[in-house]
């Protein structure tokens, strides 16, 4: 591994710990998935591999930006109706919401968000359902393809969308 993407790598804690400390939030770096209760942060464990490093930044800022912009009662309320289309269309809204809001103050962050799209679309995590898929399903990933391409301009995702 080169030297810049082993520094960068071992760097992801210590930044992740300061970034919890700033929002009052704790940041953990670990599993497969990226998720935040406003609270608790996590950020999958990705590996060293330098093409990678502004995906974990990206998942890192989307977290954060939850913490910063996202009213978690509210958020609650609405995914406790226990029906999965409006828990599904509730957060694809909320993530193209605080990506727009952060890319104000932030806007580099908006490369290393579409690296985590580019990334989920790569393995196959962020694509066009199959034709005779739900309608649901079809809705939902029309939105949340179409979203990030249109409005917050995520060219990774062109094809899909």
């Amino acid at each position: 591994m080169p030297k810049q993407a082993r520094t960068l790598h071992q760097a992801m804690p210590i930044v992740a710990a300061a970034l919890g400390r700033k929002f009052g939030v704790q940041v953990t770096v670990g599993g497969d998935d990226a998720q935040t209760d406003g609270k608790t942060i996590q950020v999958p464990a990705l590996s060293p591999d330098s093409r990678l490093i502004p995906v974990a930044w990206g998942y890192l800022a989307h977290e954060a930006a939850h913490v910063r912009y996202t009213d978690f009662a509210v958020y609650a309320n609405g995914i406790a109706n226990g029906d999965p289309l409006h828990g599904s269309l509730q957060n694809i809204l909320e993530d193209i919401r605080i990506e727009r809001a952060l890319a104000g103050p932030y806007p580099g962050t908006r490369e290393t968000l579409q690296a985590v799209c580019a990334h989920l679309a790569a393995d196959g995590g962020m694509n066009a359902p199959p034709a005779d898929a739900h309608p649901a399903r079809v809705l939902a990933s029309y939105l949340l393809l179409h979203l990030r391409h249109r409005v917050l301009g995520y060219d990774a995702l062109a094809g899909e969308a």
